[in-house]
């Protein structure tokens, strides 16, 4: 997609954290305007193994479903691209779903009951999730979720420079986007992946910038910048983290925030 590369990139790495053995899978928040590609972009993982790519309509319905697949490892992430949609619907999504929800993505899920489904398993399985927002929508959410539900998320923003949009239209005008379907053809398997304490270190200046309030101190973004450099390393091939991978999160960083800049 038209100038979208570090954000697809940013979106691969978080995938691949859920094969990170010992590791917590990433949660990723896009979050753009409307029509700007989204779930464009998250279509593509759409058929990608481990993924499970759905509408959100409620809790419950997802367990139903999808209950057995996310207790057996078979669905390491969940990817709703028009969460944004279940956001603006307040009979479809509440605080108390959002904090099952961040149950979901935390520890996982071991009971849930409610007068329309009981689900029990032996042991809770976390998975990561990934959704689409538009910044009105983040708004909407950070008036019902729960303390702490999108402080586990990871947030990507950005928006189109002028020469950016201009690609775009002539794309579109050219009808490029007949032959534009994207599916990620990334292979991953579960790895153990080495980091590197002098190397992890050096994260500290790009932690004072992303993190937010919700993370005085910035113990969960460091976790966070650190899992995006062991995913990269699992990406590329390695066993443990080196130099290369703190230089890729530099180039990613100007993106890690809610400041919506131009790609």
């Amino acid at each position: 997609m038209i100038g979208m590369e570090k954000i697809e990139l940013i979106t691969n790495l978080t995938i691949a954290s859920g094969y990170l053995q010992g590791e917590r899978p990433l949660n990723l928040m896009l979050l753009a305007m409307g029509g700007s590609g989204k779930s464009d972009l998250l279509e593509g993982y759409a058929s990608f193994p481990g993924v499970l790519y759905t509408a959100y309509t409620s809790f419950a319905q997802l367990l139903k479903r999808h209950g057995d697949k996310i207790v057996s490892g078979d669905v390491r992430h969940i990817i709703v691209p028009d969460f944004a949609v279940s956001v603006g619907r307040s009979k479809d999504i509440s605080s108390g779903e959002l904090a099952a929800l961040g149950v979901l993505i935390e520890e996982g899920i071991i009971r849930y009951e409610t007068t329309r489904i009981t689900f029990q398993a032996a042991t809770g399985r976390r998975v990561g999730m990934i959704i689409g927002l538009t910044n009105r929508t983040l708004l909407e959410l950070r008036q019902i979720a729960p303390p702490g539900f999108i402080g586990r998320f990871l947030r990507v923003s950005y928006s189109f420079s002028p020469e950016t949009k201009q690609h775009v239209l002539e794309s579109i005008a050219n009808q490029a986007y007949r032959h534009n379907t994207r599916h990620s053809t990334m292979r991953l398997s579960q790895k153990v992946i080495k980091g590197d304490a002098e190397i992890f270190k050096r994260l500290s200046q790009q932690v004072s910038r992303i993190k937010d309030d919700g993370d005085a101190w910035g113990f969960r973004t460091q976790k966070h910048l650190q899992t995006i450099m062991l995913a990269n390393a699992l990406c590329n091939g390695r066993s443990q983290v080196d130099t290369t991978d703190l230089e890729t999160l530099a180039q990613l960083a100007p993106y890690l925030n809610e400041e919506y800049r131009p790609i």
